[in-house]
């Protein structure tokens, strides 16, 4: 699925942007430092300096740190990249209790793969068998969670002071937990990113929707029957989720084709 409008790139030459949040550190630049391989072969003219200054865990609570913004709104980058939210929505309740669910029916799933091995396959049935792919139409479903009038709350304190100081700011939604698009995780990320989109419109800033380019991914794998693998064991981003999320960010302001876009020949 293609950004809703039609994408313009609004980095002039030379300019800096800091990265912050999810999938950025200093010594684990991730899809900033893809974007940077990218960016030097196919626009070199315009000489974009992409600091990743984030940090593995950060918080949207961390974001409005008085020590944190004092030194953005002090070093005022002509853009500042906001991923903040992966981190608060897997510390929800609900979030830890299915993800411990759904370790535990894979686990039972693993077995009935090795008797299978010894016995011979079986057919079975199951509910989650060919499901229709994930909308994000319609309201929001409603989960227990906890921590995410917090999470608003804290991000909108921060964007809104950094908005005041003058930084200009890109939102980003949440990529995806895990392989597969059923993962329950993802409902919890999916209330999230609904979040970063309304303080996107909220902000007039533009919205990198990385949520939406995960979810478009594994269905177009799951309709071809492809086998992929965004992340890593230890649920991490692994070079191809860098490499989507790095492709998602620039197809956003015209400079790739978008995930699933065929370039014009």
């Amino acid at each position: 699925m293609l950004p809703d409008k039609a994408p313009r790139n609004p980095f002039q030459p030379g300019q800096t942007l800091f990265f912050l949040g999810d999938h950025t550190a200093p010594e684990d630049p991730g899809y900033v430092g893809v974007m940077s391989g990218v960016l030097a072969r196919f626009h070199p003219e315009l000489r974009l300096n992409l600091v990743s200054a984030g940090a593995h865990g950060q918080t949207a609570g961390g974001l409005r740190s008085r020590t944190l913004l004092d030194i953005l709104t002090s070093s005022k980058p002509d853009w500042l990249v906001v991923g903040v939210g992966w981190a608060d929505a897997l510390r929800e309740p609900l979030a830890a209790q299915l993800l411990r669910e759904y370790r535990e029916k894979h686990a039972e799933g693993s077995n009935e793969r090795e008797v299978e091995a010894m016995f011979g396959p079986e057919y079975h049935i199951h509910a989650h068998e060919n499901p229709a792919p994930v909308e994000d139409n319609g309201p929001a479903p409603e989960l227990p969670l906890e921590r995410l009038g917090m999470f608003r709350e804290d991000l909108n304190a921060a964007l809104g002071e950094l908005r005041d100081a003058g930084v200009k700011q890109i939102l980003l939604t949440l990529a995806w937990v895990g392989n597969d698009r059923t993962h329950p995780v993802n409902d919890v990320l999916r209330a999230y990113s609904r979040t970063v989109r309304q303080l996107g419109q909220e902000f007039d800033c533009p919205v990198v929707d990385a949520e939406r380019a995960f979810r478009d991914f594994l269905d177009r794998a799951a309709t071809y029957k492809q086998q992929v693998a965004l992340t890593g064991k230890d649920g991490k981003l692994n070079a191809q989720g860098q490499t989507l999320l790095a492709r998602t960010f620039l197809g956003t302001f015209g400079l790739l084709p978008y995930p699933g876009q065929r370039p014009n020949r």
